[in-house]
């Protein structure tokens, strides 16, 4: 059995590959390659394959490659990034060897300074290679996964390319601004800071017993009730546009000059061209739709930022808003 090594010995064996001033080829070829994709005014870097592949070999001893995929994700909204190790559903276990998921959140960076994005990115992937390369980062010796092993390779990277990778990537007015359902207790709770009685969240859910603080509250603002002061407008549905005519009355009348009978009428309706090719088209069999795979899609799961706990992408934002009242 392989030796697991502690996040700690894990970073201090990647740093030791890029600290020196001598670097082997592919370092060095890793390096020209950031210089390349980061020389552009385009604010936000949409497509990060190439950067996610450079920076594996450039800081991660190249083993991320070909265990960690990454992805944007339009659903979060309450965190810049994870990044989950992936578990065998038949074991329980990591896959052997082990494989991450490194997902960035597409609407709090899409609008932001594109080094947010590269800070968040590498934030994720050290995390990934810990993961990998160290086998014990579970959670650390901290509870959110960014203890000291955590803390050397951001600072070493940061030293190295002039980064700013930090513990924590939250962007709260990108956040809030997608918080657009507001409640308002009112209680004694709406004179206190830091929160003065408000809660925000993107989804439509009221503060209630699920929520791991609502008996404390309601223990200590007696008498106070949660009242929504601000949601989003209703959405309106676009109106559907009318049947369009294909056959126009000029199509029924017969043009000067056309073949005539005896009494001046062909003795038949002449059909609009459209019409003829329809009738053609209806001696023929359609051929039948291929029926829809009923099986649902595999739902992606992510690791939370702040706890253990793996969540499905689609429900981070309410598990985030439901567990730690973010």
């Amino acid at each position: 059995m392989p030796r697991t090594f502690s996040d700690d010995e894990a970073a201090t064996i990647a740093i030791a590959t890029f600290s020196h001033t001598s670097l082997p080829p592919a370092q060095l070829e890793a390096i020209a390659t950031i210089a390349t994709q980061l020389d552009s005014e385009v604010p936000f870097v949409e497509d990060l394959t190439t950067l996610f592949t450079a920076y594996s070999t450039l800081y991660f001893r190249s083993l991320l490659q070909a265990t960690t995929t990454f992805a944007w994700s339009t659903r979060m909204t309450s965190c810049a990034g994870t990044c989950s190790l992936l578990i065998d559903k038949s074991t329980k276990l990591p896959h052997d060897p082990r494989q991450c998921a490194v997902r960035l959140s597409e609407p709090l960076l899409k609008f932001r300074p594109r080094s947010d994005t590269l800070n968040t990115l590498l934030h994720e992937m050290i995390h990934a290679y810990l993961f990998i390369a160290g086998g014990r980062h579970v959670r650390g010796d901290d509870p959110t996964g960014h203890g000291a092993g955590f803390q050397r390779m951001a600072f070493a990277i940061n030293e190295h390319g002039g980064y700013d990778i930090s513990s924590t990537h939250t962007f709260h007015d990108e956040v809030e601004s997608y918080q657009t359902h507001v409640w308002q207790c009112t209680g004694s709770c709406r004179e206190l800071p830091p929160f003065w009685g408000v809660v925000r969240r993107a989804m439509n859910r009221p503060p209630g017993p699920s929520d791991t603080w609502f008996e404390e509250h309601r223990n200590r603002c007696t008498g106070g009730m949660w009242v929504k002061i601000s949601e989003p407008p209703p959405k309106v549905k676009p109106a559907k546009a009318g049947p369009v005519q294909k056959n126009k009355i000029d199509q029924w009348v017969r043009k000067e000059g056309s073949a005539k009978s005896g009494s001046g009428h062909s003795g038949k309706r002449a059909l609009p061209a459209d019409s003829e090719s329809e009738s053609k088209k209806s001696n023929h069999k359609r051929p039948k739709a291929k029926a829809k795979d009923p099986s649902p899609p595999p739902e992606v799961l992510v690791e939370c930022p702040v706890c253990p706990a793996r969540i499905a992408e689609k429900d981070i934002n309410i598990h985030l808003d439901k567990v730690h009242g973010f």
